[in-house]
């Protein structure tokens, strides 16, 4: 089995290679987290060790000394009857030019990840069944966590007063999202609700994603059968700002997820869905991208993996379960793409050529991508 390190630390791996001696902020024990039974708490493991990891093999080796912003961070699951690695955040730096580079991995204890977010300018958010827990992006240092009804979605930044940490949950087995609850990152007091379908939200029901907005104190939002594929709402004032919305450019597009942020002067949104009206329903991606937030918001560019760089056929067909905007190049998207063979994390051009970055299975075969995530100084402009 697998040493405990490796299932109850809040450790980051960061500026260093595997086998050397890395310790977490100034070497001292990562101070304990409150948290019930089974909740994400920031735990040290039963032995009291410091949180200390000389190599992590349940993450992808480190191979950025300092891993400059931006970030990918992603939040994998280690599924039942696996090799004991537990949960965890993996982090890549996105360079202008070439591949990913890996520089870490964050590994709260005690509980489950189902999504992940980053609140600027240092706090990376994860949130599981019961819990949420906010880490020191630089050091993997546990900052607070809170109980947390539902199951969580989305984790997203908005600069609400004294509310800077926004988590979207649904009741278990449903989609819709039933409430927006918005922290103060500073401690775990009890959050601010909004509920979906209390009459006062102005969103109503089946809502099925959330995200930060281009503006820094709304949310963003996907209505499912809406009139739109997202639309802005200041949740303080009950305000919905949907003149215009972003809109599909034809029936057929089947949304499932939402992810924003502005990077480098250009506002990004990406979704995932389907296109119900085709053969197959297949699974695509789409973005909105632009220089001005609330100008040209048809989704009309849609993205698959049809072939590789050399022109081969692309060897799987993918269903998209979540995707951000490529730091580097607002065209291409990051995704997580699921197949018959497992997941794997791809880089999708505007031409549909499809790079491989990362599978999930490559680093322990129970480990499973579920959420994104990207990290930058701000996320607006």
């Amino acid at each position: 089995m697998r040493s405990l390190a490796c299932l109850m630390l809040v450790s980051l791996v960061s500026g260093c290679r595997p086998g050397l001696d890395f310790e977490i902020g100034d070497g001292g024990p990562v101070p304990d987290a409150p948290g019930a039974d089974g909740a994400l708490d920031g735990s040290r493991d039963s032995g009291g060790r410091d949180a200390r990891l000389e190599d992590d093999p349940c993450a992808p080796e480190v191979m950025c000394a300092d891993c400059p912003m931006p970030w990918l961070l992603a939040a994998v699951e280690d599924l039942p009857s696996g090799v004991d690695c537990g949960d965890r955040v993996y982090r890549w730096s996105v360079p202008s030019t070439g591949p990913l580079c890996a520089c870490g991995s964050y590994a709260p204890g005690g509980g489950q990840i189902r999504t992940v977010g980053f609140v600027p300018p240092n706090s990376v958010v994860v949130a599981g069944p019961g819990s949420v827990l906010a880490l020191a992006a630089d050091t993997g240092a546990s900052l607070w966590s809170a109980p947390l009804d539902g199951e969580p979605v989305d984790v997203f930044a908005i600069d609400a007063p004294n509310r800077r940490v926004g988590i979207a949950t649904r009741n278990l087995g449903i989609s819709g999202i039933r409430e927006a609850r918005l922290y103060d990152p500073a401690s775990s007091e009890t959050p601010d609700v909004y509920r979906t379908n209390d009459g006062a939200f102005p969103l109503g029901t089946s809502i099925l994603s959330m995200t930060q907005s281009s503006s820094s104190t709304r949310l963003r939002a996907l209505k499912q059968n809406g009139d739109w594929a997202a639309v802005d709402v200041d949740p303080v004032a009950s305000v919905r700002y949907d003149t215009p919305a972003h809109t599909p450019s034809r029936s057929g597009f089947d949304l499932a997820s939402v992810h924003t942020y502005s990077y480098d002067g250009i506002h990004r949104t990406v979704w995932t869905g389907k296109r119900s009206d085709l053969s197959g329903a297949p699974s695509r991606v789409f973005r909105v991208t632009n220089t001005t937030p609330m100008d040209d918001n048809f989704l009309s560019n849609e993205q698959w993996c049809d072939q590789r760089g050399d022109g081969s056929d692309y060897d799987v067909e993918c269903t998209f379960e979540h995707a951000v905007s490529d730091p580097a190049d607002a065209t291409r998207v990051l995704a997580i793409c699921t197949h018959s063979g497992g997941r794997r994390l791809v880089r999708v051009s505007a031409d549909n050529t499809c790079t491989d970055l990362f599978a999930d299975a490559d680093v322990f075969p129970s480990g499973r991508l579920v959420r994104l995530s990207v990290a930058a100084a701000t996320l607006w402009p």
